[in-house]
C-alpha cells in the first residue's frame, strides 16, 4: 500500500468500489439530524494474488462497526454459518451420487439488502459530498454490526421464493426436489449441484438476474479448503497442503526442516458400529 508506483491501481481500484456502491443506491445524501449518531468508515486495501504474482487490487469501504450504538444503529446481529461436517456430507453425496458440482460468490453481496435502521456514514476519502451534508445508508455495508444477518436473511426469502427448502439441520443448507438441486451457503460463496449442468446453469441465471457473479466455475475450494475430484472413480478429497506451505514459509520453516507426524486418532477407513466399550462425545459440551 505504502509503494508509490502502485498508486494509481489503488486509485482505481477506489473508484471501482465507490462507482459500484453508487449504482447500487447504497446511501444518499442528508444532513445528519440532531441527536442521530455517525458511524465512521474506512478503506481496506487487499492486494488479491494467483500463482505467486498480483491479479488485481482491490479497495473495499467498510463502516466501522463499533462505533455504532447497540438498540439504536443495529439489534440482532447473528447470521449462520455452514459446518465443516455439512460441506464433508455435500461432498460424499456428490462423489457418490456423481453429480454436476459449481460454485459463484455475489460481488457486493451485503450491499444488496435494504436497511431496516436509520443510519448515518461519515464520507471517507474518495467520496465527496456537499457541504454539511454525510451518506445516508440505505442498504446494507460491510462492517456494518448487522450485515451478514441482513444479507442471511435477503438470500433465505429470495431461495424460499424459488422453491428451496432451508434444511433444519443446517440453516446454510438448501434443497429443491422437484429441480433435484442442493445448494451450500457460506456468506456469499454459494456451492451448487444437481445431476445436469444445465440445471445450475439455469438457476445461477435466474438467481442472479442483474448481478453479477465476482466468479463461478467447478468447485475447487470452499471454506479455506482445497478439493480434487477424481469422478471416474467417484471419490473427492480435501486438504489444506496449500494453507500448511503458506504456514511454514511464514515462519521460515523450510520442508527439509519438517517430518510428517501421524495425527494421534484411529485410521480406519471404513465407519464401524459403536463398540459397548467406545467413549462418546457429548455434542452438548460443544
Amino acid at each position: 500500500m505504502a509503494d508509490k508506483k502502485h498508486a494509481k491501481d489503488w486509485q482505481a481500484a477506489i473508484q471501482e468500489e465507490v462507482d459500484s456502491l453508487v449504482k447500487n443506491g447504497t446511501w444518499e445524501e442528508f444532513i445528519l439530524p440532531q441527536g442521530s449518531n455517525l458511524v465512521s468508515t474506512k478503506w481496506v486495501f487487499l492486494v488479491k494474488t494467483k500463482d505467486n504474482k498480483v491479479e488485481r487490487f482491490k479497495a473495499r469501504l467498510v463502516a466501522r462497526g463499533f462505533s455504532q450504538v447497540l438498540g439504536k444503529d443495529y439489534n440482532e446481529t447473528f447470521a449462520p454459518t455452514v459446518r465443516l461436517d455439512t460441506l464433508r456430507l455435500f461432498l460424499a453425496i456428490v462423489a457418490r451420487e456423481d453429480l454436476e458440482c459449481s460454485h459463484f460468490d455475489i460481488k457486493n453481496a451485503f450491499t444488496e439488502s435494504y436497511l431496516k435502521e436509520e443510519i448515518y456514514l461519515a464520507p471517507p476519502q474518495g467520496v465527496h459530498v456537499r457541504r454539511g451534508r454525510v451518506l445516508h445508508a440505505l442498504r446494507s455495508l460491510y462492517g456494518l454490526n448487522q450485515a451478514g444477518r441482513d444479507w442471511s436473511l435477503l438470500l433465505k426469502g429470495e431461495l424460499t421464493k424459488m422453491g428451496f427448502v432451508q434444511s433444519l439441520a443446517d440453516p446454510c443448507l438448501y434443497t429443491n426436489h422437484p429441480r433435484q438441486l442442493i445448494l451450500l451457503v457460506y456468506v456469499d460463496d454459494i456451492v451448487t449441484a444437481a445431476a445436469q449442468k444445465r440445471d445450475i446453469q439455469c438457476f445461477i441465471t435466474t438467481f442472479l438476474l442483474d448481478s453479477t457473479p465476482k466468479t463461478w466455475g467447478r468447485l475447487v475450494r470452499s471454506l479455506g479448503v482445497r478439493i480434487i475430484r477424481n469422478r471416474s472413480e467417484r471419490v473427492l478429497t480435501m486438504d489444506q497442503e496449500e494453507y500448511l506451505d503458506a504456514m511454514l514459509t511464514r515462519f521460515g520453516i523450510s520442508h527439509g526442516q519438517h517430518t510428517p507426524r501421524k495425527i494421534p486418532i484411529s485410521d480406519y477407513n471404513q465407519l464401524r458400529p459403536t463398540l459397548p466399550d467406545d467413549k462418546l462425545t457429548d455434542v452438548n459440551e460443544y
